[in-house]
């Protein structure tokens, strides 16, 4: 059996913090809902594009030519619709299956291999970080994506001992695309909490 992840003090204060903020999650849902519905009425060649952040960033990042097969791990239902709503707005993306926590994530991962994998943080039974671990023991080349209510650097730091390739916060939730963009790329992709850069490595 494999040990849970020990957090560290800092850790547990990111915790505490309140994880059910479901008006700010239905706020998002309603945002991207909006911003689907405009996109069907314009050119329905257009796609969301990934948000360019000046800072920090060269050059934008290219989509991987073939499509991608994506699990979506969140607790709330409310997010994962929201979150495969905006990853399948995207040519050739394509969510394949959802979890609502961190075991379930594992499990569907045994019985099917997915292309990227975007996933929260704070969940019950198992946590994002622990999930993570267990998936990159499995599969390193797997990229993984955290978006979460909770980024900080110190999450940041755990997320990359564990082998997370990138991380983003729920409340700009258009940098999911930058995100799986950025680690289909073999990149890792570390968006600073305040929204001010955008760490593409």
């Amino acid at each position: 059996m494999i040990p849970a992840f020990r957090f560290r003090p800092e850790l547990h204060r990111i915790i505490q913090q309140d994880a059910k903020n479901t008006l700010h999650l239905k706020k998002i849902f309603l945002i991207t809902l909006t911003r689907n519905k405009n996109n069907k009425n314009s050119d329905p060649t257009q796609r969301i594009g990934p948000k360019v952040h000046q800072t920090g960033v060269t050059s934008p990042v290219q989509h991987r030519l073939q499509g991608a097969r994506i699990l979506v791990v969140d607790d709330n239902a409310l997010m994962r619709r929201s979150l495969r709503m905006v990853l399948e707005a995207q040519d050739d993306w394509k969510v394949c299956d959802e979890a609502s926590d961190g075991r379930e994530a594992v499990a569907k991962f045994d019985k099917e291999k997915f292309d990227v994998i975007v996933l929260d943080f704070q969940m019950p039974g198992m946590n994002g970080l622990d999930a993570a671990k267990q998936i990159t023991l499995r599969s390193p080349s797997t990229p993984i994506l955290m978006v979460t209510l909770h980024h900080s650097p110190q999450l940041a730091e755990e997320a990359r001992k564990v082998g997370i390739r990138g991380i983003c916060a729920k409340a700009d939730i258009e940098c999911v695309v930058e995100g799986v963009t950025t680690i289909l790329d073999n990149k890792s992709y570390f968006k600073d909490p305040r929204g001010q850069r955008c760490d593409v490595m």
